[in-house]
């Protein structure tokens, strides 16, 4: 399947994706790791917006496009899961992307509400 017949959210995933397999910094902490990502976007034109507001209590970390980015460095795959839920029921994110250095948030459901989860573990860690 070419990246011009997936959804927009879709197309968004695979370009992340092909750029997060390259990227080779070693953050110190969420925020290093979150300014890194910031900085690979920019370099290569990717347009985002960060720290998008949802709800008063939801604010993901990334959007590109309709695909919200979250980054986890850490908490409990149960309460990171909630927190995509929560994200994945509003009508701005289309998909959602984890994006996490914590090999125990690897595996998540794929989907919720008919919309995607993807995870990207970062091995760089931190």
């Amino acid at each position: 399947m070419s990246l011009d017949t997936l959804p927009p959210a879709s197309r968004q995933v695979e370009r992340v994706t092909a750029l997060l397999r390259g990227y080779q910094a070693r953050p110190q902490n969420e925020l290093d790791l979150q300014l890194g990502i910031a900085a690979l976007f920019d370099e290569h034109g990717i347009a985002y917006s960060r720290e998008v507001a949802l709800t008063e209590r939801d604010r993901i970390d990334f959007l590109v496009g309709d695909l919200g980015i979250e980054i986890k460095v850490q908490g409990t795959a149960r309460a990171v899961f909630a927190q995509l839920e929560r994200y994945l029921s509003h009508e701005r994110v289309g998909e959602v992307m984890l994006l996490t250095t914590r090999s125990q948030l690897r595996v998540m459901p794929t989907h919720h509400a008919g919309k995607r989860i993807h995870v990207f573990y970062c091995s760089t860690g931190i």
